[in-house]
Protein backbone atom coordinates (compact mmCIF):
# COMPACT_ATOMS: atom_id res chain seq x y z
CA UNK A 1 0.00 0.00 0.00
CA UNK A 2 2.74 2.04 0.81
CA UNK A 3 4.33 1.59 -2.46
CA UNK A 4 1.06 2.53 -4.47
CA UNK A 5 0.48 5.38 -2.25
CA UNK A 6 4.44 6.61 -3.82
CA UNK A 7 2.86 6.03 -6.85
CA UNK A 8 0.21 8.01 -6.31
CA UNK A 9 2.09 11.23 -4.86
CA UNK A 10 4.60 10.77 -8.04
CA UNK A 11 1.63 11.30 -10.29
CA UNK A 12 0.81 7.73 -11.59
CA UNK A 13 -2.58 7.59 -13.05
CA UNK A 14 -2.41 3.87 -11.99
CA UNK A 15 -1.18 3.33 -8.37
CA UNK A 16 -2.29 -0.29 -8.23
CA UNK A 17 -0.38 -1.51 -11.51
CA UNK A 18 0.64 -4.53 -11.60
CA UNK A 19 4.15 -3.45 -12.30
CA UNK A 20 5.31 -2.20 -8.54
CA UNK A 21 7.96 -3.94 -7.69
CA UNK A 22 6.54 -5.31 -4.51
CA UNK A 23 3.63 -7.43 -6.71
CA UNK A 24 6.75 -8.43 -8.72
CA UNK A 25 8.42 -10.33 -6.05
CA UNK A 26 5.38 -11.58 -4.21
CA UNK A 27 4.48 -12.95 -7.61
CA UNK A 28 7.92 -14.28 -8.23
CA UNK A 29 8.07 -15.94 -4.71
CA UNK A 30 4.84 -17.24 -5.33
CA UNK A 31 6.15 -19.14 -8.42
CA UNK A 32 9.16 -20.64 -6.65
CA UNK A 33 7.18 -21.96 -3.72
CA UNK A 34 4.54 -23.42 -6.52
CA UNK A 35 7.42 -24.89 -8.30
CA UNK A 36 8.66 -26.16 -5.45
CA UNK A 37 5.56 -27.99 -4.17
CA UNK A 38 5.09 -29.45 -7.68
CA UNK A 39 8.36 -30.90 -8.13
CA UNK A 40 8.03 -32.24 -4.31
CA UNK A 41 7.56 -36.21 -3.18
CA UNK A 42 4.28 -35.40 -1.20
CA UNK A 43 2.09 -33.42 -3.82
CA UNK A 44 -1.70 -34.76 -4.81
CA UNK A 45 -3.80 -35.19 -7.38
CA UNK A 46 -6.60 -32.67 -8.01
CA UNK A 47 -9.29 -33.49 -10.40
CA UNK A 48 -10.76 -30.19 -9.72
CA UNK A 49 -7.61 -28.66 -10.43
CA UNK A 50 -7.42 -30.65 -13.24
CA UNK A 51 -10.32 -29.49 -14.32
CA UNK A 52 -10.09 -25.79 -13.86
CA UNK A 53 -7.04 -26.16 -15.82
CA UNK A 54 -8.23 -27.75 -19.15
CA UNK A 55 -11.05 -24.90 -18.89
CA UNK A 56 -8.78 -21.99 -18.09
CA UNK A 57 -8.93 -20.71 -21.91
CA UNK A 58 -12.76 -20.60 -21.83
CA UNK A 59 -12.87 -19.06 -18.13
CA UNK A 60 -10.65 -16.27 -19.39
CA UNK A 61 -13.01 -15.21 -21.91
CA UNK A 62 -16.19 -16.26 -20.70
CA UNK A 63 -15.83 -14.11 -16.55
CA UNK A 64 -15.69 -10.77 -18.36
CA UNK A 65 -19.41 -11.27 -20.05
CA UNK A 66 -20.33 -12.94 -16.73
CA UNK A 67 -19.28 -10.03 -14.18
CA UNK A 68 -20.83 -7.81 -17.07
CA UNK A 69 -24.13 -9.47 -16.18
CA UNK A 70 -23.69 -9.42 -12.44
CA UNK A 71 -23.14 -5.29 -12.58
CA UNK A 72 -26.98 -5.50 -13.73
CA UNK A 73 -27.98 -6.70 -10.46
CA UNK A 74 -28.59 -3.71 -8.30
CA UNK A 75 -25.96 -3.83 -5.27
CA UNK A 76 -24.84 -6.90 -6.14
CA UNK A 77 -20.91 -6.08 -5.79
CA UNK A 78 -21.67 -4.07 -2.79
CA UNK A 79 -22.53 -6.74 -0.29
CA UNK A 80 -20.57 -9.71 -1.82
CA UNK A 81 -16.80 -8.62 -0.95
CA UNK A 82 -14.00 -9.69 -3.34
CA UNK A 83 -12.91 -13.23 -2.81
CA UNK A 84 -16.02 -14.37 -2.79
CA UNK A 85 -17.35 -12.73 -5.91
CA UNK A 86 -14.12 -14.65 -7.60
CA UNK A 87 -14.99 -17.69 -6.41
CA UNK A 88 -18.72 -16.93 -7.51
CA UNK A 89 -17.67 -15.59 -10.76
CA UNK A 90 -14.72 -18.07 -11.67
CA UNK A 91 -17.29 -21.15 -10.63
CA UNK A 92 -19.95 -19.72 -12.79
CA UNK A 93 -17.69 -19.52 -15.83
CA UNK A 94 -16.33 -23.06 -15.16
CA UNK A 95 -20.37 -24.53 -15.42
CA UNK A 96 -20.51 -22.62 -18.19
CA UNK A 97 -17.51 -23.51 -19.79
CA UNK A 98 -18.22 -27.41 -18.93
CA UNK A 99 -21.55 -27.07 -20.06
CA UNK A 100 -20.35 -25.31 -23.62
CA UNK A 101 -17.78 -28.22 -24.06
CA UNK A 102 -20.84 -30.84 -23.74
CA UNK A 103 -22.93 -29.33 -26.20
CA UNK A 104 -19.97 -28.24 -28.73
CA UNK A 105 -18.08 -31.67 -28.26
CA UNK A 106 -15.47 -31.65 -30.50
CA UNK A 107 -16.19 -27.99 -32.12
CA UNK A 108 -16.05 -26.65 -28.65
CA UNK A 109 -12.51 -25.40 -29.20
CA UNK A 110 -13.37 -23.22 -32.08
CA UNK A 111 -15.60 -21.29 -29.79
CA UNK A 112 -13.36 -20.57 -26.63
CA UNK A 113 -14.81 -23.24 -24.88
CA UNK A 114 -11.61 -25.18 -23.70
Amino acid sequence: MIEGYWYLSMGSTNPGTQLKLSSALTSSIFAILTYRWIVSENNWNSKFLHLLGDCSFGIYFSHIVIMKVFYLIPGYFQFVIYPFNAVVIVTISLVFVVIGRKIFGKYAKYLAFG
